[in-house]
């Protein structure tokens, strides 16, 4: 528990963090020396940021994976280096080479894997020109926008203020997703649900609600999902800021 002397020199706000190969990948809204970035690479060990290693999305990058050779970028932005690349995008994880993923038309918060796809959440709906209300799948290696097409709904769907899906997880082939919802598919799922991560179809998931929509992530495994964020009470028993359910 003893802080270390790692100290990049970096400033400003840190929306998401990867780890790979003994670099530390971060993204959000950051100004190193040579100025104002959203995507940086950092040395595990040495705290230096890399001037080779460039990518350069527009604007926040909210959300990020590193694995399999490629930094996966989720977030504000709708170009890189002036070209169209809208909420979502990927990078060499060696060179920083841009390699282009569907594009969706808005907000990009959370992100999921299982094997190649890519499980996407926030506040959108349209991914790759197709209709998708705030959760996706994408086929990372051919940019393929998956079937899965689940509808979480909500009064406030639309809204400038609306972030839809704050947090999701896959275990085995079920998604789990949380966010300012009362309904997915028509039935009664408020704040947290889970459906099949292949056909979207609804399971009969349903805990206790949390108390709050504002969780702030999730993990699931064994059977089990953790829970965290602003949950508030939830029945039968109160919980603060994390839940097992």
């Amino acid at each position: 528990g003893v802080v270390t002397g790692w100290a990049p020199a970096v400033s400003g706000t840190t929306w998401a963090v990867g780890i790979q190969g003994g670099q530390v990948f971060v993204g959000g809204d950051l100004r190193v020396a040579a100025g104002a970035r959203t995507l940086l690479r950092i040395d595990a060990s040495t705290g230096a940021v890399s001037d080779l290693w460039q990518p350069a999305p527009g604007n926040e990058v909210r959300v990020l994976l590193a694995a399999s050779g490629r930094v996966l970028a989720g977030g504000l932005f709708s170009t890189h280096r002036a070209r169209p690349a809208r909420g979502l995008t990927g990078f060499s994880l060696s060179t920083g080479a841009w390699s282009p993923l569907p594009e969706v038309d808005g907000l990009v918060r959370a992100f999921a894997t299982s094997g190649t796809t890519l499980f996407i959440g926030g506040g959108f709906s349209r991914v790759g020109g197709l209709v998708r209300q705030a959760i996706a799948a994408v086929d990372v290696p051919s940019g393929v926008v998956l079937p899965l097409a689940p509808i979480p709904e909500s009064p406030t769907f639309g809204s400038p203020i609306f972030t839809g899906i704050q947090a999701i997880a896959v275990d085995g082939t079920t998604l789990y997703f949380a966010g300012g919802f009362t309904h997915v598919n028509g039935q009664p799922r408020p704040n947290l649900a889970a459906v099949d991560a292949v056909t979207g179809v609804l399971r009969a998931f349903e805990p206790p609600p949390p108390g709050g929509s504002n969780i702030g992530g999730l993990v699931a495994a064994h059977g089990r999902v953790w829970i965290g964020g602003g949950i508030g009470t939830t029945a039968p028993a109160p919980a603060r800021n994390w839940l097992v359910v």
